[in-house]
């Protein structure tokens, strides 16, 4: 409820993969535009941080979360950054779940 309120809930968490690029955003909080050509690899995401709950998380290393639920996450795997946002602060994750 609480993240409801602050505008970054499930309900504000989407992604959408076109022909080109696919875009993820989980409210204000972030979003990510990576193009398709990028993606390496895409594998099931073993691990999501169910402790931190929804939204926008960095573990160093270029790897990201941007989990609006913990179920059907997917871990792209990327040649090279893609270009995001957290909170209006440009990152540059090498992955992301």
């Amino acid at each position: 409820m609480l993240l409801g309120a602050l505008g970054v809930g499930r309900a504000k968490a989407w992604a959408e993969v076109d022909a080109g690029t696919i875009r993820a955003r989980v409210g204000w909080a972030g979003r990510v535009e990576v193009p398709r050509s990028t993606v390496r690899a895409l594998d099931r995401a073993e691990w999501v941080p169910r402790l931190l709950g929804f939204g926008v998380h960095g573990f160093g290393h270029g790897t990201w979360t941007f989990n609006g639920s913990n179920d059907g996450v997917v871990k792209l795997t990327l040649s090279e950054p893609a270009r995001a946002k957290v909170a209006f602060v440009p990152i540059q994750p090498e992955w992301f779940t």
